[in-house]
C-alpha cells in the first residue's frame, strides 16, 4: 500500500490492494492517524520526518509491537522552491511480502510529486510576472513586489533600501519573506493587512476563481533616493525612427510597433527570461539587442545562437562548451560555450522551438540552478545571465505534441513580447525603404520612395 501524510505525520490518503488495506486498519495505518516519532516511536514515516531523509524500517526495527510484522519505506516530499517539507510518501506492506524496491518506488513517487509541484509553481510565477508587468504599465511606479499564494516574496524589482525603511517594521525583504495576509490558505484575507501596508497597493492575481498570488505596487513617494528603474528611460535605445550608435534603428510609427517597443522598455531591467514571438523577418534579434542595450545593470556581452541552424552535437558544444578531451576531435584547450560567454550579459537563443528535445533538460538545469557543466567537466561553473529566446512557432502546441518540455516552456515564457508582422506596420515598410535608400544616393532614394508608395 502507498501512504501520503502531511508534514506532521498525519495520514491523508492511503491506496493499495483491499487485503493490505484491511490489515492496515488493525495497526492504525488509516486516514487521520498520527505516525510522528513522538507518538509511535521508530517507524518509517516518523523517522523520515525526523531525519529528513529516505528511511526503510523492517519488521522488528519498529518500536510498536503491533507494527512489527510490517516493513515500511518512506521519503519526505519537499517544496521545490523553498525546500520546506510538505509531507511524506510511504510504501508499506507485510514483511512476508517485502520487496527491496519499495524504497525506490517511494523515492520515485516523491520525485514525481515534486516535479509536478515545480511545473505548477513555474506556471503560477509566470502568471504573476505577467500581472506585475501589467501593473507597472498602468501605475505611475517602478517598484513592484510579487508574492505567491502562500504569501512568500517571489521577486522584488525597483525596491530600494530607502523604500524598505519607509515601510517600517516589516522585517527582511529577501526571497521567501512572508506576509501572512497574502496567504490564500490562511483565511485572513486582505482585511488583515498590517498597518504599514495600504489596500490600494495590493492587487490579487486570480485565475479560474483561485488566487495565484499577489502583486504589491509601491508608490514612487517611498523612493526619495535615486534608484534603478525597471522601465528604462534612455530613449536612444528604443526611440522609433532614430539611429543608435550601438544598435541599428527600429523604424516605424505604427501603434502595434510602439506598443511592442514600450513593453521592451519595461523588460530591459527585469531579471526574468523573455520570449520574443513573431514571424520570420520581423526583427527579433534587433529587439533582443535593444533590450540588452537598455539594461542599466548589465556588464556582460550580448551573445546570440540560432538553435535551428546546427546539428544536435554541434549545438550542444556551441551552447555548453567542452573541456580538453571531452570527445574525439575536441580542441586541446577546450571551448567556452555561448552560455558561459554570456556571463553577466544576455544570451539570445533564436528559434528555441527547434532545440532538440534531448538537449532541453540541460538548458533547464542551467536556468534553474545557475550552474553550467561543460561537456566532459566534473565541476560546475557559475553563470548568471539574462535569457532572451525567440521563436516563430506556437510553443504551447509544441508542448502538446511532445516536441518541447513543459517545464522548460514555463521557464522561458515568464514574460513574452509579440513583435508585429511587417504587414501590420505599413508605415515601417515605407520608412525602412527611405532609410535604406538614404545610404545609396539621392537617385536611388527617389526610386525606392516611388517603389515604397506602391505598397
Amino acid at each position: 500500500m502507498m501512504i501520503l501524510t502531511d508534514p506532521s505525520g498525519v495520514i491523508l490518503k492511503t491506496e493499495g490492494d483491499p487485503a493490505t488495506l484491511e490489515a492496515a486498519q488493525d495497526v492504525r495505518l488509516v486516514n487521520g492517524a498520527n505516525w510522528d516519532e513522538l507518538v509511535c516511536g521508530t517507524n518509517a514515516i516518523g523517522t523520515a520526518l525526523s531525519l529528513k531523509e529516505p528511511v526503510q524500517v523492517h519488521a522488528t526495527e519498529h518500536f510498536c509491537a503491533g507494527i512489527k510484522p510490517w516493513s515500511c519505506s518512506a521519503v519526505v516530499v519537499r517544496d521545490p522552491a523553498y525546500g520546506e517539507i510538505l509531507g511524506v510518501v510511504d510504501v508499506s506492506g507485510l514483511s512476508s511480502r517485502f520487496h527491496r524496491n519499495w524504497l525506490a518506488l517511494a523515492m520515485m513517487t516523491a520525485g514525481r510529486i515534486e516535479a509536478d509541484l515545480a511545473v505548477r509553481q513555474m506556471e503560477s510565477r509566470w502568471r504573476l510576472a505577467e500581472a506585475g508587468l501589467q501593473s507597472l504599465s498602468r501605475a505611475a511606479s517602478s517598484a513592484v513586489m510579487l508574492f505567491d499564494r502562500q504569501g512568500r516574496l517571489v521577486k522584488a524589482e525597483g525596491v530600494t533600501s530607502h523604500s524598505r525603511a519607509s515601510l517600517g517594521g516589516c522585517g527582511d525583504w529577501s526571497a521567501g519573506h512572508r506576509i501572512e495576509a497574502f496567504d490564500s490558505d490562511s483565511g485572513h484575507g486582505d482585511a488583515a493587512l498590517p498597518d504599514w501596508l495600504r489596500p490600494e497597493w495590493v492587487q490579487p492575481v486570480m485565475r479560474g476563481g483561485q488566487r495565484l498570488g499577489t502583486v504589491l505596487v509601491l508608490p514612487d513617494s517611498l523612493r526619495r533616493e535615486p534608484a534603478r528603474r525597471i522601465v528604462d528611460t534612455r530613449a536612444t535605445t528604443f526611440t522609433v525612427g532614430q539611429t543608435n550608435t550601438t544598435l541599428g534603428p527600429i523604424i516605424g510609427r505604427s501603434a502595434a510597433l510602439r506598443q511592442a517597443l514600450e513593453k521592451a522598455k519595461q523588460l530591459a531591467d527585469l531579471d526574468v527570461p523573455v520570449l520574443l514571438q513573431g514571424e520570420t523577418g520581423v526583427g527579433k534579434e534587433m529587439f533582443a539587442r535593444a533590450i540588452h542595450e537598455g539594461r542599466q545593470r548589465t556588464t556582460g556581452p550580448f551573445v546570440a545562437l540560432n538553435c535551428g541552424g546546427l546539428p544536435r552535437d554541434i549545438l550542444a558544444s556551441e551552447l555548453f562548451g567542452y573541456v580538453d578531451g571531452a570527445f574525439t576531435g575536441a580542441k586541446r584547450s577546450g571551448m567556452i560555450g555561448k552560455i558561459e560567454a554570456a556571463r553577466g550579459g544576455t544570451l539570445f537563443l533564436d528559434e528555441i522551438g527547434e532545440m532538440p528535445l534531448e538537449l532541453q533538460p540541460y538548458l533547464l538545469r542551467v536556468l534553474e540552478g545557475g550552474e553550467l557543466y561543460p561537456l566532459g567537466a566534473s565541476q560546475p561553473r557559475n553563470v548568471q545571465f539574462k535569457l532572451i529566446a525567440a521563436t516563430n512557432r506556437d510553443l504551447r502546441a509544441e508542448v502538446v505534441a511532445g516536441r518541447f518540455r513543459q517545464d522548460l516552456f514555463y521557464r522561458v515564457t515568464v514574460t513574452t513580447l509579440r513583435i508585429p508582422a511587417l504587414r501590420e506596420r505599413k508605415e515601417s515598410r515605407r520608412r525602412s525603404s527611405r532609410h535604406s535608400s538614404g545610404m545609396h544616393g539621392r537617385e536611388t532614394c527617389a526610386k525606392c520612395d516611388t517603389w515604397s508608395k506602391a505598397w
